[in-house]
């Protein structure tokens, strides 16, 4: 049997309700493997942290990325599955995913009902997680989230429901592949791209929206402050109201990277002759979201800008990587 290597690190998964104090941490790594079944693979498992994933920083990130490195590039492991909690598992699987080269799965999951609950779903997508990152089909398609049985690519795969045990989806794309029972079955294997040279990470990307007459005074803020990117959410295929383009052009002209996403999933495009649309943007200097969401392009730019200083190779690695 293969190796694989269980990196837990919190969330509801390794959750119990403690009477009044609400839903808190409370299961360690063994008590989350000890009910796996024992026909799969070797298990190798590390406690790394227990932490609910709103607390994760990008130091979590970096260390994080620096085990997986070491466990695939050194230790040789055949695939490694991290259990993480939901509220920003699509973060952390897409730092992952546009950082570390594909050469054996990574897979994460969780759970959406904490072990106190009735129906607890951490065993199952554990137990799945596990099946996919021992399986051949996974291999190449770089880091992966399992949950409710479905396979998600990291870049396309989003929470998309507080509560459902169905939250996560890819929208307008769906999932490449789902478990049925000890079956792993693909739909689709698109190719990975490339991936950054290194983990290093730039803390200081705000999401700033850009919707109805709103104001771009953080975004003049963040410019006499110096900062060194931010990702502005537009509407439609990458617009924005026409008292953003001037401030816009500022920041661009005194060194900032802009990256344009849409509140709208699907491409941006240039369609439109009206000032503040895609056209303006683009002759501005700003970079676009291929279809990523706001978080997603928030990731890739920190991950970038923490690598990267000319402007050069910033538009090479956001447009390649």
């Amino acid at each position: 049997m293969k190796t694989i290597a269980i990196l837990t690190t919190g969330g509801t998964i390794a959750m119990k309700q403690q009477g009044d104090a609400g839903v808190v941490p409370a299961l360690g790594a063994q008590e989350l493997i000890q009910a796996l079944p024992n026909d799969i693979a070797h298990i190798a498992v590390e406690d790394i942290w227990n932490l609910p994933s709103p607390h994760l920083t990008v130091h979590h990130l970096r260390t994080l990325r620096s085990r997986v490195v070491d466990l695939v590039f050194r230790q040789g492991v055949a695939g490694v599955v991290i259990t993480h909690g939901t509220d920003t598992m699509e973060e952390t699987a897409f730092y992952l995913d546009i950082t570390v080269s594909p050469q054996a799965p990574v897979v994460l999951t969780g759970a959406m009902r904490n072990a106190s609950e009735a129906g607890y779903d951490g065993l199952a997508n554990l137990t799945a997680a596990v099946r996919l990152a021992a399986s051949d089909e996974a291999a190449g398609l770089g880091t992966l989230i399992v949950m409710n049985d479905e396979i998600h690519l990291a870049r396309w795969a989003t929470k998309s429901h507080t509560a459902a045990l169905n939250a996560f989806a890819s929208p307008y794309r769906g999932p490449v592949g789902r478990l049925v029972g000890k079956q792993v079955i693909l739909h689709a294997r698109p190719p990975h791209r490339p991936v950054l040279p290194a983990g290093d990470l730039a803390a200081d990307v705000p999401i700033l929206p850009a919707g109805l007459d709103s104001s771009p005074a953080i975004l003049q803020y963040l410019t006499a402050r110096g900062t060194r990117g931010v990702v502005i959410e537009g509407t439609g295929a990458g617009h924005v109201p026409p008292a953003w383009l001037e401030p816009i052009r500022q920041a661009v002209s005194q060194g900032m990277t802009v990256v344009i996403s849409s509140r709208s999933r699907g491409p941006l495009y240039d369609k439109y002759g009206y000032v503040g649309a895609y056209r303006d943007l683009a002759a501005a200097g700003c970079l676009f979201s291929d279809g990523i969401d706001s978080a997603k392009c928030r990731i890739k730019l920190m991950a970038i800008l923490g690598q990267a200083g000319d402007a050069e190779t910033i538009r090479r690695w956001w447009e390649t990587v």
